[in-house]
């Protein structure tokens, strides 16, 4: 900035030395301009026009030239140096002075507890935005809350001006109830009320307590649990345990209502759909998910399985066709709930006894808990050549028709 001004300076000398000319009658009139004309010099640092140069000079006429971001010092002489606060940064409103480097307010220093307002030191009021609860009391010197003079820690509470341990820290004594600093204890419907036994509830309709029938016909969702006091479903607990209820679309999960209507937006469904009937949307963030609230989702390519007792993501698989996509030592399987999924081969055979899909050989699928010959119902026999090896009078049936993720002209053989 300074550098600059010293340029306007010099513009102005050379303004002055190409004076121009008017016209008044026959006559005509040098015009000439100050060569300060128009020049601003940092004055607050110091820093004054010489009207002999039109440059910004320490100590005005007469005095020095500085070198851009220097600081003038007058006394004794002008003298060009260093300015202090190029590193400095003043706190509670304060500002620096450039050749001492100190904070200031108005020339003077603000105390620890004053700020800077309007160029004058004023004393902070500490208290102003604080609340103290029971018997604390807020110090006007650190703004804190105090139980005469002292401190209380966690669990205390300030009785007769001592911080004495809290029965009631940490109490979570739920609907109609109310914790007794006396006892520590959970009383109902207020500190003389009496205190419910396992088993029963603070029931305001009768005003103490009193055996609850209100979740006999209640049904709770997964991580949610019935509260005999409201007959709601609270999630990860209840009522004395400080356990929320969750919102129509939320899931309960490790004690807390996630998610909202994040899987019907505008009450719209989303719809997971995919080769497999286990992806369901996840209430937490939207998402389709294998097996619903965090399970994995699955990329392009791959199904929803559910294998070795967890939800699985499974490469996809084409059974009619050869190759069907599979890894060397997968086989391609069908379930009517996974759809078409690579898993290891199985070894179970032909009419012996499987319980999970990919138990079986390649080819062969889990009926009625027996490995059974699939087949493709759109060849010239309508399928019947895949069924020879199961005997002869097996047929090729159109079996899975009304299975949403069964691929289109896949059948089964059947005993007739």
């Amino acid at each position: 900035m300074i550098a600059k001004l010293r340029w306007l300076a010099f513009a102005g000398f050379v303004a002055l030395l190409a004076a121009g000319t008017a016209s008044c009658g026959d006559k005509e009139v040098t015009i000439t301009r100050a060569l300060c004309h128009d020049v601003v010099c940092d004055e607050a640092n110091g820093f004054e026009c010489d009207g002999s140069t039109g440059q910004c000079l320490c100590g005005g006429l007469g005095g020095v030239s500085c070198l851009p971001g220097a600081v003038c010092i007058k006394e004794p002489t002008p003298q060009c140096g260093t300015n202090q606060c190029e590193f400095r940064n003043c706190e509670r409103g304060m500002s620096c002075d450039g050749l001492t480097g100190d904070c200031q307010c108005g020339g003077d220093v603000c105390a620890d507890d004053q700020v800077c307002v309007d160029n004058a030191c004023k004393t902070i009021d500490r208290c102003t935005e604080t609340a103290c609860g029971g018997s604390l009391t807020c110090d006007p010197e650190d703004g804190r809350c105090k139980c005469l003079g002292q401190i209380c820690g966690d669990g205390e509470r300030c009785i007769d001006g001592q911080c004495t341990e809290s029965l009631c820290f940490g109490m979570n004594c739920g609907l109609n109830n109310t914790c007794n600093p006396a006892d520590g204890q959970c009383h109902c419907m207020g500190f003389s009320g009496p205190v419910c036994q396992t088993g029963d509830a603070c029931l305001a309709e009768t005003l103490g307590c009193a055996v609850s029938n209100k979740c006999d016909d209640v049904v709770c969702g997964g991580g949610t649990v019935c509260d005999p006091v409201d007959g709601l479903c609270h999630c990860g607990g209840t009522n004395n345990t400080g356990a929320p209820v969750c919102d129509v679309g939320q899931s309960c999960v490790d004690g807390k209502c996630l998610g909202g209507m994040l899987c019907a937006p505008g009450g719209i469904p989303n719809d997971c759909g995919g080769s497999s009937n286990y992806l369901s949307c996840d209430p937490q963030d939207g998402v389709c998910k294998c097996g619903g609230v965090g399970g994995p989702v699955c990329g392009d390519g791959e199904t929803c399985a559910f294998l070795n007792e967890k939800f699985v993501c499974a490469k996809a698989c084409d059974i009619l066709k050869i190759p069907t996509g599979c890894g060397a030592d997968e086989g391609c399987y069908f379930d009517r709930e996974m759809g078409t999924f690579c898993a290891e081969k199985g070894e179970v055979k032909v009419g012996d006894d499987c319980e999970g899909p990919s138990e079986c050989e390649e080819g062969l699928y889990c009926s009625n808990s027996k490995c059974a010959v699939l087949c493709d119902t759109t060849l010239a026999d309508g399928g019947d050549a895949d069924c020879i090896t199961a005997g002869a009078e097996v047929q090729c049936v159109d079996a899975f028709r009304s299975i949403n993720v069964a691929p289109p002209h896949l059948g089964l053989c059947i005993l007739f």
